[in-house]
């Protein structure tokens, strides 16, 4: 219950019925209505796919027709395909830690140097061979941003040692050891229902053991090299203490090394068990939360291996995380030992390397399997990507970019390329369909920003955990029940704080200047007046890597207190807080986040609170509007879409409306804060607004010809007086939001 809130403000979680609500999760796309369409839909998804798999074929370079009626080719194969062939892109590797682009070009090392180094037999021929000391680790640390292509890179790396090691396998008279690689992926093995990562505790232990040994008897030649008969039996957690797990993943260790197996061990997607707890890290029950799940878990991990309990048994071990991560580990003084640990930078290939190699991957098993009437939709998937900018004489391009709507995806998305490519995975295109996609992929790609920001479902909410909603600022929807008592406390009412916040970051940005975590909450609660526990809130949110990325915390100078820590805008932060002209085209420049584009997606949050007066004329609720009407035959969509353009308009008309009036209340209550934003011109033109809103409609909307109704219902909306004096009430009766 939101007690005296409710009595003034509603919130469609609350008015429609469960039934209507599943909108909101429902997934949107078209069916493909025979397996010849399935075939060509299905390709395209496995082209465009982050290509990371977890087996590798023996048969890696050839395209071989799959046994599946609704397919090619496996996506296994394709992907195989494209990690050993041409067409993956490599990234390049640095020795550095900086992120000096002169300094990393410095110290750039090949990929094979690579692989050579991290794999170097540790193993110690001059040492008891009859104890299970064979030598010290050889530890190496790879790091890269989220969403550049790690995991890929990890699948490339993976494969190349899966074919070395049947290669090995193929001749063992030499006395050489086979080196076998182990993949260890907790996002893909050790992730539990709600998101978070199993612990490393004895059942991980088990796990592990029983990892290797399935990947020791998956191989018939290395089984018997094995001796899977001289084994010790598999643990199981219950009959044995946690020393005996331990004792016995040492003893096949030295089981195998008798036997001339040696493993390197790759341990993936470690992430998870830190920047989980994003949103709430800068509260202390979140921040113990995280620092507890970190030295539980990381360091224990990374601990196992460079220190204690397998540190002497001769492993090649790679961890693959984040830059923060490694950072925070590097500060924990767990790298006692460095001429026996080495850390390598990956730097990403561009986002037209990405896309272009899985266009030209797309291309070949085209050209194999020639399927009818796929030529136009790769022609317009291609012109998606980019645009000729000048042509020749003779017509032929001489300067190719990519395409505004390419770029913007690339900004929007909030896992960088890896966003950008699992929307085009998802992306539910039936390419017989040729209006959806000379819609989608040609004359109105503007639409694939809807799609994405909506995650592909009917309606937009920031609960999918996919985009933010800037102006949802309170802390009483989805409250986290561990953080009851500390984050989701009563606050002030306000839509602006998120805003606010992102749009002083970019103003300081602009100026290359970075305030602190503690700068930041202090001028917002002492010169701003608001609430400790909802700046912190919101600016955690902001910084949450699952749902709204528009900030990222660089703790590279401040390891161990968050605080003093700066956060630094991301692509999609900075893009929220600027005007994409080469997409939008318009001459008054409107921040993204004040667009039709956005807003009338936010109208559609389930939990964006409203004054109850205008609920019915902000939500504008209509069954059948939803954003399934993009993906419709032209006819349909002909007479569809301007009905939901009409809708989307009045809806977005009041909003606009509802938050300049509440922006009256924000000066009142946090005049200082509101004085610097007007005197450093960062506050909405709601003029320019308006204005950029009814151009808009004009230009999306060609079916439609009611422009002089949209400006005289403007018109009349703005002069209604009753918003601020609703809000001017609301205030002086000084009620707040709460649980």
């Amino acid at each position: 219950m939101y007690k005296g809130y409710n009595t003034h403000f509603n919130r469609l979680q609350n008015i429609l019925t469960r039934d209507e609500l599943r909108d909101h999760s429902s997934q949107i796309g078209v069916r493909a209505d025979n397996d010849h369409a399935r075939k060509l839909r299905n390709l395209f998804r496995d082209c465009f796919s982050s290509h990371v798999i977890p087996s590798f074929s023996a048969k890696q370079n050839e395209i071989i027709k799959s046994e599946q009626a609704d397919r090619f080719a496996n996506s296994d194969n394709i992907s195989n395909f494209f990690l050993k062939n041409a067409y993956y892109q490599m990234p390049k590797i640095s020795q550095s830690m900086t992120s000096n682009e002169e300094e990393i070009e410095e110290d750039l090392l090949s990929y094979e140097d690579f692989k050579k180094i991290i794999s170097t037999n540790p193993i110690n021929p001059t040492n008891d061979q009859n104890n299970n000391e064979l030598g010290t680790n050889k530890v190496s640390y790879l790091v890269g941003n989220v969403g550049e292509g790690k995991s890929t890179f990890i699948s490339k790396l993976h494969q190349d040692f899966e074919n070395n090691m049947r290669e090995k396998l193929n001749d063992t008279t030499n006395g050489e050891y086979v080196l076998v690689p182990i993949l260890v992926d907790f996002e893909v093995s050790h992730k539990k229902v709600n998101g978070y990562l199993e612990d490393i505790d004895d059942k991980f232990w088990a796990k592990f053991y029983e990892t290797i040994s399935t990947k020791l008897c998956d191989n018939k030649i290395l089984c018997e090299l094995a001796q899977t008969d001289k084994w010790i039996v598999t643990p199981t957690i219950n009959g044995h203490p946690h020393s005996a797990l331990i004792s016995h993943i040492r003893n096949l260790i030295h089981h195998l090394a008798m036997r001339n197996i040696r493993l390197i061990v790759i341990f993936d997607n470690l992430d998870g068990f830190y920047f989980r707890y994003t949103k709430y890290s800068l509260f202390k029950k979140g921040l113990d939360a995280q620092d507890t799940s970190f030295n539980k878990n990381m360091i224990t991990l990374v601990n196992s291996f460079e220190q204690e309990h397998f540190a002497t048994c001769g492993l090649c071990v790679l961890f693959v995380c984040r830059k923060d991560l490694y950072l925070r580990l590097d500060s924990s003084g767990t790298f006692p030992r460095e001429k026996h640990s080495s850390f390598y930078q990956l730097i990403p290939v561009s986002a037209e390397a990405v896309v272009s190699s899985r266009i030209e991957l797309l291309k070949h098993i085209d050209s194999q399997f020639k399927p009818n009437d796929f030529k136009e939709f790769l022609n317009y998937l291609i012109r998606f990507f980019y645009f000729n900018d000048s042509e020749s004489e003779k017509g032929l391009p001489t300067k190719i970019k990519h395409s505004p709507i390419f770029n913007s995806l690339c900004q929007l998305g909030h896992n960088n390329f890896r966003s950008m490519i699992r929307f085009l995975h998802e992306l539910s295109i039936n390419p017989y369909d040729i209006d959806v996609v000379k819609r989608l992929l040609g004359e109105q790609n503007h639409l694939l920003s809807l799609l994405y920001i909506t995650n592909n479902r009917q309606r937009y909410s920031q609960a999918q955990n996919h985009f933010p909603n800037l102006f949802l600022c309170d802390c009483v929807v989805y409250p986290h029940e561990d953080y009851k008592k500390e984050a989701h406390l009563p606050h002030k009412h306000t839509y602006w704080l998120k805003y606010f916040i992102l749009k002083y970051l970019y103003f300081q940005d602009g100026k290359r200047e970075h305030p602190t975590i503690s700068h930041i909450v202090n001028l917002f609660t002492t010169a701003g007046k608001y609430e400790k526990h909802l700046v912190l809130l919101a600016l955690g949110s902001l910084c949450d890597t699952e749902c709204s990325s528009c900030l990222t915390i660089d703790r590279e100078d401040a390891s161990t207190d968050i605080y003093s820590a700066r956060p630094y805008l991301t692509n999609r932060g900075r893009y929220l807080m600027s005007c994409d002209k080469y997409l939008f085209k318009d001459e008054i420049d409107v921040d993204f986040c004040f667009t039709f584009q956005y807003l009338q997606l936010v109208v559609d949050d389930r939990f964006l609170a409203i004054p109850r007066q205008w609920c019915d004329k902000v939500f504008n609720y209509d069954p059948k509007h939803h954003y399934s009407y993009l993906y419709k035959k032209e006819l349909e969509y002909k007479k569809i879409a301007p009905q939901v353009l009409k809708s989307k308009f009045y809806s977005v008309l009041y909003f606009l409306r509802v938050l300049k009036a509440s922006l009256h209340m924000e000066q009142k209550l946090h005049n200082d804060i509101y004085t610097f934003f007007l005197d450093n011109n960062l506050l909405p033109d709601f003029d320019d607004v308006n204005e950029y809103i009814i151009q808009t409609i004009g230009k999306i909307s060609p079916y439609n010809k009611s422009i002089a109704e949209f400006k005289e219902e403007q018109s009349r909306i703005n002069d209604n007086t009753d918003f601020e004096l609703f809000f001017e009430t609301f205030c002086t009766e000084q009620i707040q939001v709460e649980l």
